[in-house]
């Protein structure tokens, strides 16, 4: 009994924290010069977080206001949809993007110019890249059917190093970036070889087709997956054991993403494909839904981002309505 009340206290306190938070929170769109609001994929610079760049239906825009005003980048590939775009973590300078039909694209001088970086490719739908934190010569993509490919010189060749078929994500340790896992349609995978080659870590998960996936950066054995309608699981140790982490997360839905507040671990964000989006206070021992009107938006999953410098203000992308703004703090 006693038990039971400490629970509820603590349940009760977080539904109060965040019926202040929901009190105070704003949400608006940041549009301006956006020429196509089909957003596919968004990223923003950790070195410089004035600079965004977000991947359309139709081409490649770019921010250095931090998405007040947008402008179109001048591609050859201005009609292309862009399904990821990621930032070199040592060299803002340097941006990869891929794409659905004309593969990997590599600009190192801010956007300006773009080549393609194809080489040893079987396919040029291109739906995943990674960088590695430790060695930004070394890349990670897949190819949609292809399973993991690898790049060790900056993307001017690739290997192939691993099944997966269809990769949904990847995520690197950030203590130890030799650690890589990848969520793909048969279950989780994991290296411990910078990616040359990988096992299984997920097979206990209650369905293969994997989706969201995320790693805490202070406690990297803890990541959060997303298993196809079967809500949030977590592990505590690598990926060798999963439980089941959905109190509060409605029944048969699909997580697309999941995101850790770089501030705060405890605070986790979980992207379903039908209800929104969905807060943690404790690292996922129940969720509460962030009722800011996001259960009516189809929220991208690429796209589901914080500010780097503001843990409280976070930006996603939508399917016909363009880019939002969320700030959770009224002090900002």
């Amino acid at each position: 009994m006693k038990f039971s009340a400490i629970v509820l206290s603590v349940l009760l306190f977080e539904l109060i924290s965040l019926t202040t938070l929901l009190a105070q929170a704003t949400i608006e769109p940041i549009n301006s010069g956006l020429g196509n609001l089909n957003i596919q994929s968004l990223a923003i610079s950790h070195i410089d977080p004035n600079v965004f760049y977000v991947g359309t239906g139709g081409g490649l825009f770019q921010s250095n206001n931090r998405g007040v005003t947008w402008s179109p980048c001048k591609t050859d590939f201005s009609e292309e949809k862009i399904l990821e775009i990621v930032f070199d973590p040592i060299d803002s300078k340097i941006v990869f993007l891929s794409t659905a039909t004309n593969g990997v694209f590599k600009s190192i001088d801010g956007g300006l110019n773009w080549s393609k970086a194809n080489t040893g490719l079987p396919s040029l739908n291109v739906t995943k890249l990674a960088v590695n934190p430790s060695n930004n010569s070394i890349i990670y993509a897949n190819p949609d059917g292809y399973g993991i490919y690898k790049s060790s010189n900056g993307g001017y060749t690739w290997t192939a190093v691993g099944r997966g078929r269809d990769v949904r994500n990847f995520v690197i340790d950030p203590v130890h970036p030799n650690i890589i896992y990848a969520a793909t349609v048969q279950y989780v995978l994991k290296s411990s070889d910078y990616g040359d080659t990988w096992s299984d870590c997920g097979t206990k998960l209650p369905s293969p087709f994997i989706n969201g996936l995320t790693i805490d950066h202070l406690n990297p054995s803890v990541l959060f997956s997303g298993p196809y309608q079967k809500g949030v699981w977590k592990t505590e140790n690598g990926g060798q054991h999963w439980f089941e982490s959905n109190k509060g997360i409605p029944r048969n839905q699909t997580v697309l993403s999941l995101v850790i507040d770089h501030s705060n671990p405890d605070i986790v964000y979980a992207v379903t494909d039908r209800n929104g989006v969905y807060i943690s206070y404790n690292s996922g021992d129940f969720w509460y839904s962030l009722n800011l009107g996001l259960e009516d938006m189809s929220v991208k999953k690429n796209t589901f981002t914080m500010d780097p410098l503001d843990s409280d203000v976070i930006y996603f992308g939508t399917d016909d309505k363009g880019i939002f703004k969320i700030n959770l703090s009224a002090s900002n």
